[in-house]
């Protein structure tokens, strides 16, 4: 069996911190190593984690002392990615429960599909219960990091030499994110287990919540790379209208909305079968955030642009009523 190392970055997690090693050491993979990297806590996570090490011979831990300023777990994360041994390594965050079949679903898809890293789908609790959907396909995670990270990254398992090639962005406060915007454009393979094989806990500590505004900058910063990449010939004003799209932002221009209906259009060409509803949705919310009426003829602007990139019109614009 192929060793997996799991590395778990704790901050101050000690209320959660039992149950997220639990559900790594009950995996049915059993070939796996966890790593604990205490971030400096000042609670008992410090003790939770020694005492799992002194229990079960697979836990190893890394205390560092506490970086006044950092926004990110990219250094703690980075320090047991240096001390791992597996053939792949997988990501945990100390809140969140993994399922027990979470690595052995990864690792197959991830032979199975020839790919660099993948992930798999969530169910949250706690302060939000939605089911955090992620697209199967390297082509729709490309086309998904234009609006947010394409792998959740406590379900990420990836090859252990693409992790020591990447190491995380210590700048970055949405490591996440830029990790997997940086691996993409270096030409890794990235897709996600279509179940559930986490149990994501949502709360006010989470960093996301915490440092809600250095997310949203990384977000801006980061994706304006990935689209430029994908899509070099994009102007600065197409430029701001997909960024207010991507950032739920409300468009009132009849004229933008038809170019936004282009843009999702656009995006949901690709071979995953989930990525299309994904940009219907996308384009539903936006006409309702335009407080456009169900009958408005232009509601339908994106299945009209969608038919119009299908038979190669060179303007798909030109079909829209705005």
């Amino acid at each position: 069996m192929t060793l997996i190392s799991v590395v778990m970055p704790v901050l101050n997690a000690a209320a959660f911190l039992d149950e997220a090693i639990e559900s790594i050491l009950g995996q049915t993979h059993r070939e796996l190593e966890l790593i604990v990297v205490d971030d400096g806590s000042g609670d008992e996570s410090r003790d939770i984690a020694a005492r799992a090490a002194a229990a079960d011979g697979r836990v190893l831990t890394l205390f560092l002392e506490r970086l006044e300023g950092s926004t990110s777990s990219a250094r703690a994360a980075n320090a047991g990615i240096a001390i791992a041994r597996g053939r792949y390594i997988a990501r945990m965050d100390a809140d969140d429960i993994a399922l027990p079949h979470r690595l052995e679903r990864e690792l197959a898809l991830l032979k199975a599909e020839d790919l660099d890293a993948c992930g798999g789908q969530a169910q949250a609790f706690g302060s939000d219960e939605r089911l955090y959907w992620y697209p199967a396909t390297p082509a729709g995670v490309e086309r998904e990091l234009l609006f947010r990270v394409g792998i959740l990254h406590p379900t990420l398992l990836a090859r252990a030499e693409l992790m020591r090639a990447h190491l995380y962005l210590p700048s970055a406060s949405h490591e996440d994110y830029e990790w997997q915007v940086r691996v993409a454009a270096a030409g890794a393979r990235l897709g996600n287990v279509r179940e559930v094989v986490l149990h994501h806990r949502t709360h006010a500590g989470q960093a996301n919540v915490r440092h809600a505004g250095l997310f949203a900058r990384d977000l801006r910063q980061y994706r304006f790379r990935h689209l430029m990449r994908l899509f070099p010939e994009t102007r600065p004003a197409d430029y701001q209208l997909f960024a207010a799209l991507a950032e739920k932002q409300t468009i009132a221009d009849r004229g933008e909305l038809a170019r936004a209906a282009v843009w999702l259009a656009r995006l949901a060409a690709v071979p995953d079968d989930a990525i299309p509803g994904a940009m219907v949705y996308r384009w539903e919310q936006l006409c309702k955030r335009a407080g456009l009426a169900p009958d408005d003829p232009l509601r339908g602007g994106y299945a009209e642009a969608l038919e119009a990139m299908g038979e190669g019109e060179a303007d798909p614009l030109s079909r829209l009523r705005a």
